[in-house]
Parts: C-alpha cells; sequence; structure tokens
C-alpha cells in the first residue's frame, strides 16, 4: 500500500506535474522525477509519483492541467484519454522525444508553466506578429476578433501536430486582408508568412522536449 503524502507535498508534486506536462505534453513518471529531483533538494520516487497521480485522479476539481494514462503523464488541455493511448500519434511524439536533452529552465520559470496553458515564452516572435497583425491587415472582417486569442491560438495548433501553413491557411479563412494593395500585398504577404514560421520556430516544441526549433539549433547543431 502507498505510503498518503502529506496535502503540502502533494500540492507541490501536482504543481511540478501540471508544469511539465503543459511544457513537455507528455513525459513518464520516470522522466518526471528526473526533473523534479532537478529543482528540489527533497527528492520524489516513482511510488510517490504514483500515489500523487492516483490521489489527483480521485479528485478533478482542481486548476491543474494533468493527467496519468497510458504510462505517461500529460497535457490534459491538449490530450484525452482517448488521445494518449492512440499509438499512431502519440508513439511517433514519443520517438521523436527519445535521445533529445530536456529544457530545465530555472525553478521560477519553470513554475511558470503550472496551472497556465496561455503561458508563452519567449515572446519576441510573437510580439512581432501581433504588432504585424494589428498595423499591416485588414482586420474588419475578422468574426469575435480579439488579437490576443488569435496569437494564443497559434501554439494551440502547434501542439496539435499544425505546421506553419495550416495557421496561415486559418487566417485567410478567419477573413484576415491586407490592407495595401498590388505589390505592397505581396510584399505584406511574404513578410506575414516569415513572420508566422518565425513563431514557429520559436514555439516550445513536445518533439523537442520543450526546446524551441531555434535554440536546439543553435544549442545542439540541428533543427530538430
Amino acid at each position: 500500500m502507498s505510503k498518503k503524502i502529506n496535502k503540502k507535498r502533494l500540492e507541490l508534486l501536482g504543481k511540478y506535474a501540471s508544469a511539465a506536462a503543459i511544457l513537455y505534453g507528455v513525459l513518464s513518471v520516470k522522466e518526471f522525477v528526473v526533473v523534479f529531483n532537478t529543482y528540489e533538494d527533497g527528492p520524489t520516487t516513482e511510488d510517490e509519483v504514483l500515489a500523487m497521480l492516483d490521489e489527483y485522479a480521485k479528485d478533478d476539481d482542481h486548476w491543474l492541467f494533468f493527467a496519468y494514462g497510458g504510462g505517461l503523464i500529460y497535457n490534459s488541455f491538449i490530450f484525452d484519454e482517448e488521445s494518449i493511448e492512440d499509438k499512431e500519434w502519440i508513439a511517433p511524439l514519443r520517438k521523436e522525444q527519445q535521445d533529445k536533452p530536456r529544457y530545465l529552465p530555472d525553478k521560477e520559470e519553470f513554475l511558470n508553466y503550472c496551472g497556465d496553458t496561455d503561458y508563452l515564452s519567449p515572446t519576441e516572435a510573437y510580439d512581432d506578429l501581433k504588432q504585424f497583425i494589428l498595423t499591416r491587415l485588414d482586420t474588419s472582417e475578422v468574426k469575435d476578433f480579439d488579437i490576443d486569442e488569435e496569437i494564443l491560438e497559434i501554439p494551440y495548433m502547434i501542439h496539435h501536430g499544425q505546421r506553419p501553413e495550416a495557421v496561415i491557411e486559418r487566417f485567410v479563412k478567419r477573413g484576415y486582408k491586407f490592407k495595401s494593395a498590388t505589390l505592397k500585398a505581396i510584399d505584406d504577404a511574404a513578410t506575414f508568412r516569415q513572420k508566422i514560421f518565425k513563431a514557429y520556430a520559436n514555439t516550445r516544441l513536445y518533439e523537442n522536449n520543450g526546446f524551441t526549433i531555434e535554440e536546439y539549433v543553435r544549442d545542439y547543431g540541428e533543427r530538430n
């Protein structure tokens, strides 16, 4: 029988599980133990983590975004029980993650991901894209336009396996148009495409264990 975890310890483990699930998408219990022990002096074990997961499974009325299934701790905002058991989706993702280093920011930065599926870091490429949309695109025909929601939809799509082309297509279908005409519009379209690809390259990817493409290329010399 598993030893009961006190409330303070349970909450601490839950915060780390939520942050890890949001940042990495999916990870094993063993991998989570390594992550937790990287930051905390009071180390955990696989048995304790399984006991924690069991406790949280009994009560889904909490603000954290993780669940456990298929032997994996996963982001319950992106995945559900059916998708986490879908080997055609999860197996390729796990294969991509295999043998890659893990992005481990400082403790404060790591815990920023806890319970906040909208947290973005780095933000520069997304801020640049946001400014371009506000100044160069006509949004008058876009239903329920909210620039912050539009920006947050991009990493959400990426984490569902969508590529930059799909993101661009969504903007087109939503009714975005370029304010300029003729040749300037062509220039703006090319710039818009570049900015979408730049945002993609600066999104923390599950297949890169939390690294962005730009970080991975810079630090490890290959795309992913």
